[in-house]
């Protein structure tokens, strides 16, 4: 039987696909109950009562949306185009000096790389989407999961260090203001009752891996910001190509990324 860590790995890739631009395809299974009961199906596997109430206030959203006149793909739109106050981009929140943005941006970027991943020229987009670095944490569980069957346990502390770094550095520290204007400027349910679920699956997780709200703090403009060294110095070159050359494509089949 899987582990709570399959189902989160799944979990947040189906999360990221919630922030897709809703075509026609998208916006049918997001609407769907098929996107409501994969969700709710992994959730399940985690044994939290506030995540599944998360759910199912999801599923309501979805029938209300549905219901609605207003096209789900001009909402999309209309909240998370660039300069809206609903951004779905990590830096607007974690630096206001726009000069320095570009760090923040750097800083993500060399964390995907580290795992030899880029942003897809598929799916371009900047790296502190949202949707991309949701996808990027259910890559890092799976990858983990994969060390740890191979009996790689300093790779698989690697992949969990990411993680934490992930969760501490930049979502939880920005997707709470996100949730918030999303609350303010919202038309329709649907987007606000995703990242309600997202918040909570990230608070959750957090937990589940000992991250302290402590030991989460802001950036500010003078940091020198150097996402790499969280796992170029903790293995040798030789262990760290072997990291990135690991094929994980049973565990994990990555939308956004190239690798």
């Amino acid at each position: 039987m899987p582990d709570s860590n399959t189902h989160r790995s799944v979990l947040y890739r189906l999360l990221a696909f919630g922030f897709l631009y809703p075509d026609a395809e998208v916006k049918q299974l997001l609407l769907s109950p098929t996107f409501s009961e994969a969700l709710g199906e992994r959730v399940s596997a985690l044994g939290n009562p506030s995540i599944s109430a998360q759910v199912a206030a999801l599923e309501q959203a979805v029938v209300t949306t549905r219901a609605a006149r207003l096209d789900l793909a001009a909402e999309h739109v209309a909240l998370f185009s660039r300069n809206v106050p609903c951004s779905p981009y990590g830096s607007r929140y974690l630096i206001h000096d726009v000069m320095a943005r570009p760090r923040i941006l750097e800083e993500v970027s060399g964390i995907y790389r580290a795992f030899g991943l880029e942003v897809s020229r598929e799916h371009p987009d900047l790296p502190d989407h949202i949707g991309t670095q949701l996808e990027f944490l259910g890559y890092l569980i799976a990858k983990e999961l994969r060390a740890l069957e191979t009996g790689r346990e300093e790779q698989a502390a690697i992949c969990r260090d990411a993680r934490a770094w992930l969760l501490q550095e930049h979502l939880l520290l920005w997707v709470p203001a996100f949730q918030q204007r999303l609350r303010e400027h919202a038309r329709l349910p649907f987007y606000p009752a995703v990242v309600d679920l997202v918040l909570a699956v990230l608070r959750d997780d957090a937990r589940a891996i000992g991250c302290a709200a402590g030991q989460l703090h802001r950036h500010n403009g003078s940091e020198s910001l150097a996402s790499d060294t969280l796992v170029r110095e903790r293995v040798p070159v030789s262990a760290q190509a072997n990291l990135e050359s690991d094929d994980d494509e049973s565990t994990f089949d990555c939308s956004v990324f190239t690798g």
